[in-house]
């Protein structure tokens, strides 16, 4: 922990603020006097999974023994779940009474008091279930909670399923207008959500979706303005039918409050007036269970488009204030390696041991950005290709990556900025021709940076109905391209997997073995090729797929390339092989309703002819050819290949690798004056 503004903030939170991460905020009264035990810590748990499946880090916000944490250990936050007495519950107004009773007593934060904490700590989105609100009866008992003045007077976007059902809806928007406060919802219908129930009766602006929400709070940011706005979350859809039964009881309670008194002692009314809907109503629970996870998942989304549009601009400002392009949401996701190539040729033949005359060059490459920078120029305007690729801000090879990078207009997912790992950096000398000699390259970053865990938060974090397809490079381990394949399967995105090198290429096969999930498309040279049979050989695997004659003559270096590939096609739908001077062989397998044909269709396509009077330079005409393809993928709506599909790609792609052979960058530039593939 480390202390900011007299706040304990986490390792994990701190990072995110250090690194201009999303993170939302969470309030700590529904584990202390929301929901029962274990059922709180369990639900405190998967709102904290939510926001991080979504792209967001959680921070749980409470008071212990004297200190104010914004995120929680796991130890933290199974004490404020099993705590029984000590237990305050703590707004604004007793923040500092609760913090001066010192250690032995914890606070579970409200509306109010998270929103001030978080304020303090700079976190600017919050999610909870409800707010409290105008409770009935209120022009005699005067009872209004402090969550509406908070909202008046402190920057923090909250969302919530409205406020609770047990209050009076009308005379708490009527209060939220007073204090200048924006009231909108994500309900279609503009209807304000009544927690248990998408509908109140009460209208209010209705806000389309997460990317729009994110551009308002950035509007209310870039004005100064020091007010609170609040998004009315609907309940899930599958809970709404039983909305009208627990509203039902919330009456009753209501009445039995009244007749009892309690409707009369301040901060106990709204805990005894939810335990007794949960005794009157059993579903209740699950209901209020369901809109919180929901919250917090929409909030993150949205913590994630609000970083999107202002970590590239000066001030906060929003992008389009700038005049600075905005890119559209993620069509395609490429994961991997991004590196600085320091490219030696000679110009005279290189002798061991000894120094040769030659050219040197700095450069961007890297194996995901050279997909991602094809795929991006063979794309049309805006391409919505996402790099995410590890690297360091701060060193030199970072600054000279980065800058790169924005120059060419391709879109970078910032939250793989790293500060104590390396830049990845490759060395590479190249012979008089342009063919690669040898290379020397230093990917450890990528091997750390990327677990499962961040692959995930990546996966989601892009994850929309506008994402077709992912891309992943050798350079992850081999968990992490399980996990990334898992994700692609569960949520149908076509997958393409870039073996990179004979010595990574293996990390599918150890991956994939045992698993039911596959990747949709491989793109190897015959050289990885042979080395992922080779391994899937030694493990008992013989070919199961049946592949037709190839009508043209071919060399025993072929042959042994189509006996390769019988066994590899079991971890994907379809190879792209990238043959060299040979051209290209292109195998898949077609859909037969709902499975692959166990025969797989064929096409070679020789390679283009090329003018031995220019240089060339080979590191990026391969990767050049798989970001044509990967950007073909968008279009294939997870289905397999065609025949047509296949010759359209591949006459295209070969233009695109001949373009980069013949330039002296990784991927040519001039791509982008080739036939768009999407």
């Amino acid at each position: 922990m480390a202390l900011r503004n007299g706040l304990a903030i986490s390792a994990g939170i701190r990072a995110a603020l250090h690194d201009r991460r999303p993170i939302v905020a969470l309030e700590s009264t529904i584990i202390t006097h929301g929901l029962p035990r274990p059922t709180n810590f369990e639900t405190a748990v998967a709102v904290e999974d939510a926001v991080r499946c979504a792209g967001a880090e959680p921070a749980t916000i409470a008071l212990l023994d004297g200190v104010a944490h914004i995120g929680l250990t796991q130890e933290q936050l199974e004490r404020v779940a099993d705590s029984k007495t000590d237990v305050v519950k703590a707004s604004r107004a007793n923040l500092a009474q609760t913090l001066a009773k010192g250690k032995g007593f914890i606070g579970g934060t409200t509306v109010s008091g998270t929103m001030a904490l978080a304020h303090l700590a700079g976190i600017d989105v919050f999610a909870t279930g409800g707010i409290g609100g105008v409770h009935r009866n209120a022009e005699s008992s005067m009872d209004i909670s402090a969550d509406l003045t908070e909202l008046g007077r402190t920057p923090v976007a909250v969302f919530s399923s409205g406020a609770k059902s047990i209050l009076d809806i009308p005379r708490t928007l009527e209060y939220l207008e007073t204090q200048g406060v924006p009231v909108m919802t994500l309900n279609p219908s503009g209807e304000f959500p009544c927690f248990y129930t998408r509908f109140s009766g009460q209208f209010v602006p209705s806000v389309p979706n997460v990317q729009e929400a994110a551009r308002i709070i950035a509007h209310n940011r870039f004005l100064g303005l020091q007010n609170g706005l609040l998004f009315g979350v609907p309940i899930p859809e599958e809970y709404e039918h039983e909305g009208a039964e627990i509203q039902q009881a919330v009456e009753i309670a209501i009445r039995e409050s009244v007749k009892l008194g309690i409707d009369r002692r301040g901060k106990e009314v709204t805990p005894w007036l939810l335990q007794r809907v949960a005794q009157l109503a059993k579903q209740s629970i699950q209901s209020n269970i369901a809109l919180v996870i929901n919250n917090a998942k929409v909030a993150a989304e949205c913590a994630v488009h609000l970083r999107t549009i202002t970590s590239n601009t000066s001030l906060n400002t929003p992008q389009h204030m700038t005049g600075e392009h905005q890119h559209e949401p993620c069509a395609v996701l490429v994961v991997g390696c991004a590196a600085v190539d320091v490219t030696s040729q000679c110009t005279t033949k290189a002798v061991m041991e000894s120094t040769a005359t030659g050219r040197v060059a700095l450069s961007v490459g890297g194996v995901s950005h050279n997909v991602a920078y094809a795929a991006h120029l063979l794309s049309s305007r805006p391409s919505g290709v996402v790099l995410a690729a590890p690297m360091n801000a701060y060193d030199a090879h970072g600054i000279f990556l980065q800058n790169e990078i924005k120059h060419k207009d391709l879109q970078i997912d910032n939250t793989l900025v790293a500060k104590d790992a390396p830049t990845p950096v490759c060395n590479l000398l190249l012979d008089q021709k342009g063919n690669l000699v040898t290379g020397v390259a230093d990917m450890s970053t990528v091997e750390l940076i990327l677990s499962p865990q961040r692959v995930a938060k990546l996966f989601f974090r892009h994850f929309s109905p506008n994402l077709k397809a992912v891309a992943a490079d050798a350079n992850m381990k081999a968990d992490s391209l399980l996990e990334l394949t898992r994700l692609c399967a569960n949520h149908k995105v076509p997958m393409l997997y870039e073996p990179t090198s004979i010595a990574k290429a293996g990390r599918l096969v150890d991956a994939l073995l045992g698993q039911k999930c596959r990747v949709h498309t491989i793109t190897p040279n015959a050289l990885e090729l042979s080395h992922m049979a080779e391994i899937m050989r030694s493990k008992g695997f013989a070919p199961r797929t049946n592949l037709p004659t190839l009508e043209v003559q071919f060399s025993d270096n072929l042959q042994k390339v189509l006996e390769d590939a019988s066994v590899v096609l079991e971890l994907a739908s379809a190879l792209f092989i990238k043959l060299g001077k040979s051209g290209v062989l292109c195998i898949w397998k077609e859909a037969s309703g709902a499975n692959l044909n166990p025969e797989a269709s064929i096409y070679y396509a020789p390679a283009h002819k090329l003018d031995p009077s220019l240089p060339t330079n080979t590191t990026g005409a391969g990767d050049t050819f798989t970001g044509a393809i990967l950007a073909g993928m968008r279009k294939l709506n997870n289905t397999t290949w065609t025949k047509k599909d296949v010759i359209r790609l591949v006459t295209v792609a070969q233009a695109a690798s001949v373009r980069t052979l013949y330039s002296n960058k990784a991927v040519s530039p001039t791509l982008s004056s080739l036939p768009s593939v999407a």
